[in-house]
C-alpha cells in the first residue's frame, strides 16, 4: 500500500549550516536550505578568491626582506626600497639603460627592431611584397597585395581630385559653377525624395549601395553635347540611386524655376 508522502524527496542537510531540511520541490535537490543560507555562501566564496589573490601578489621585499603587496606590479622592491635600489635594465638593442623589467629604452628604433627580432618567423610574419605596376605614373612599386592599380601617391591624387570634381568638370565643361551647392542643401530643399521616381530617400542610406540612397543628380549633365546650365540651383536635383543609374549621362527631368 502506497503512503501518502511516497512522492517526497529526501531529507538534505543544508551544506552551509548543516541543518536538515526536507526540499519542496522534486528533480535536483538544493544545496542549501533557504535563499539567507544561499547569498552567504556566495558572499564566503568571494572573500576566499580575494584571500586567495592577495596571497600570491604577495612577496618578499628582496632589500628589507618584508612582504609587501602590489596588485599587477612584477617589481622585487617595496615602495619604499625601490627607489633606494635604483634597479635598472638594459636595452636589449642599443645597451642604454631603461626602466625595470623593460627590453627596450623606449625609442621608436630599438621597439622595431626588437619586434622584427622577437616576433618574425613566430605569431608574426613578415609581409609578402609583390611587384605591381602603377596605372597612373607607369612606375614599379612594391605592395603586400596582389592587383593593386596605383602606388599610394597617385592614390592620394585621385582621392583629392574626386573631392572636387563638380568644380573640375565645371571647368573643363566651360560652364557656371557655384560654390555654395552642396548634396545636403539639395537633399533638405527636395524632402529627401527622389524627383524622378518620387521614392522616400532616407538621409541615413546616404553613401551606401541601396537602391534608395540618396544621390546628387544634374538634370542635364555639365557634359552635355548641346551645352549645359552648369552646377546651378535650377539644374540639381535628388535622386535615388536606382533611377541616378538608369538615368546615366542622359538629359531626363525639368529644369526648376530659379
Amino acid at each position: 500500500m502506497a503512503t501518502k508522502h511516497s512522492n517526497r524527496p529526501a531529507a538534505r542537510s543544508c551544506e552551509q549550516r548543516g541543518r536538515i531540511h526536507h526540499p519542496k520541490q522534486t528533480g535536483r535537490p538544493p544545496r542549501f536550505c533557504s535563499d539567507r543560507c544561499q547569498s552567504r555562501a556566495g558572499h564566503l566564496r568571494q572573500a576566499d578568491v580575494r584571500r586567495r589573490k592577495a596571497e600570491a601578489e604577495r612577496r618578499i621585499c628582496r632589500q628589507c626582506q618584508q612582504p609587501f603587496t602590489r596588485p599587477g606590479s612584477r617589481s622585487l622592491f617595496c615602495p619604499v626600497c625601490r627607489p633606494k635600489a635604483n634597479v635598472q635594465s638594459l636595452c636589449v638593442q642599443c645597451g642604454a639603460p631603461c626602466k625595470e623589467f623593460r627590453k627596450t629604452c623606449g625609442s621608436p628604433e630599438c621597439r622595431a627592431a626588437w619586434m622584427r627580432t622577437v616576433l618574425t618567423g613566430k605569431k608574426y610574419r613578415q609581409a609578402k611584397a609583390y611587384q605591381c605596376i602603377c596605372s597612373q605614373c607607369g612606375q614599379l612599386f612594391a605592395c603586400s597585395r596582389k592587383n593593386v592599380v596605383s602606388c599610394r601617391g597617385c592614390a592620394r591624387r585621385v582621392y583629392r581630385r574626386g573631392r572636387g570634381k563638380y568644380r573640375e568638370r565645371c571647368r573643363l565643361a566651360g560652364v557656371p559653377y557655384l560654390a555654395g551647392i552642396t548634396p545636403l542643401k539639395v537633399f533638405c530643399r527636395d524632402g529627401y525624395r527622389c524627383q524622378l521616381c518620387g521614392r522616400k530617400t532616407p538621409e541615413r542610406l546616404r553613401g551606401s549601395y541601396k537602391p534608395n540612397a540618396p544621390e546628387l543628380d544634374h538634370i542635364v549633365p555639365i557634359n552635355a553635347v548641346g551645352g549645359s546650365p552648369g552646377h546651378v540651383w535650377t539644374n540639381v536635383q535628388c535622386a535615388c540611386r536606382e533611377c541616378n543609374i538608369k538615368k546615366a549621362a542622359h538629359p531626363m527631368g525639368q529644369l526648376r524655376l530659379a
